[in-house]
């Protein structure tokens, strides 16, 4: 009886943990599309103010406080999409 038990636990971790690597798959898909998107709207920006001699000043995202709101991850993104948007400002990455 407790060999049973014990069997079933491990099959009900296994489905737990199998859940869990799909969620984080899933989560990856969505964050990869979201950064994919910013840069494309950041950079739609770039293009339509090449013809001056600077781009468009793209806003500094949200401060980074304590990692929660916003999410590391996001403001990582804001600030890459910013750097790229803004490439001609920066004259090298020290600047940056």
């Amino acid at each position: 009886m407790d060999e049973e038990l014990v069997q079933n636990l491990h099959n009900e971790l296994q489905d737990k943990e199998n859940q869990i690597d799909e969620l984080m798959a899933e989560r990856d898909e969505y964050k990869t599309a979201y950064a994919e998107a910013q840069l494309r709207s950041r950079g739609s920006t770039v293009e339509g103010t090449k013809q001056s001699s600077k781009s468009e000043r793209v806003s500094d995202p949200s401060l980074l406080t304590d990692g929660k709101e916003p999410k590391f991850e996001d403001w990582m993104i804001e600030m890459k999409g910013k750097f790229m948007a803004n490439a001609d400002c920066f004259d090298n990455d020290q600047m940056k």
